[in-house]
Order: C-alpha cells, then structure tokens, then sequence
C-alpha cells in the first residue's frame, strides 16, 4: 500500500482518522480470508469494532510504502481480539 495524498493531513503524513480506516481494512481482509466472515454471514451476524486503542510510533509520509499485518491474538465467547500492527518499507535499494 501506499499514502496517496488523499489520506494525507497538512503536515503531509497520514491523517490520524485515516489509519482507523487502514486497520477497519486489514480487520475485514482477515475475516474474509480466514473463513470467518462466511461463518458469520451463515449465521446471520455481523462483526464489529467494539473498542480501538492506537499508538503512533512514526509517521507514514506522503507516497511513502506501507503493509498491514492483521492478526488474531486472542478469542472469548462472544468477542475475538485483534492485533493490526502497520508497518513501513523502506524504498527499494536501500
């Protein structure tokens, strides 16, 4: 992926907003790949985001490449817990 500048503020790096957007992304490729969200729509359900806690460790600048890495780190009864980690590539070359 990449920041297009679209998803990007003044400052010309990602909007804060944006990356909720991203992980909703990485979130619903996961249930779609995994089977998960076949199951759900069998059993007539819909998942849902019930909390989001987001910490900014560097920016993603303007055109700058970038990966999401979803993952299921846990599983209750009524609840399954992501991890949607977003990391950068450096250009190629270096």
């Amino acid at each position: 992926m990449r920041v297009w500048p679209t998803d990007a503020d003044v400052n010309l790096h990602i909007n804060n907003g944006v990356y909720f957007s991203l992980m909703d992304l990485g979130r619903f490729d996961l249930t779609v790949r995994s089977g998960i969200w076949r199951v759900l729509r069998e059993r007539r359900r819909n998942p849902v985001a019930g909390a989001e806690t987001i910490s900014f460790r560097r920016s993603l600048r303007l055109w700058q490449r970038f990966s999401i890495e979803s993952r299921i780190i846990g599983v209750a009864e009524k609840a399954v817990f992501g991890a949607p980690p977003m990391g950068w590539r450096a250009p190629a070359g270096r």
